[in-house]
């Protein structure tokens, strides 16, 4: 799922990709979530919960950059400011 989300993430600001970004890297992040409560509970090898614990640290920190891109992405939709932008991507692109 993070091998999907986090491209959509990193484009969310230039191509609204943020959205269904998030909510996968939210998905990935309660499915981690869910296994380190397995591990928790017995029904996966202690060994595993190092790993574990890793993804849904890296999975919080794509929560993290998804919900500060969505944030960016209010502010440039408030303020007007994607016509600009685009121009210049535009002109940078020339």
């Amino acid at each position: 799922m993070l091998r999907i989300a986090i491209p959509l993430n990193l484009l969310g600001i230039t191509c609204f990709t943020g959205v269904p970004g998030a909510a996968l890297t939210l998905w990935a992040w309660s499915r981690a979530d869910d296994e380190m409560a397995r591990v928790a509970n017995g029904a996966l090898p202690a060994e595993r919960a190092t790993e574990v614990a890793a993804l849904r640290n890296h999975c919080f920190g794509w929560m993290v950059f998804a919900t500060m891109s969505l944030a960016a992405q209010l502010l440039l939709i408030g303020t007007g400011s994607y016509g600009p932008l685009f121009s210049l991507l535009g002109s940078l692109t020339r």
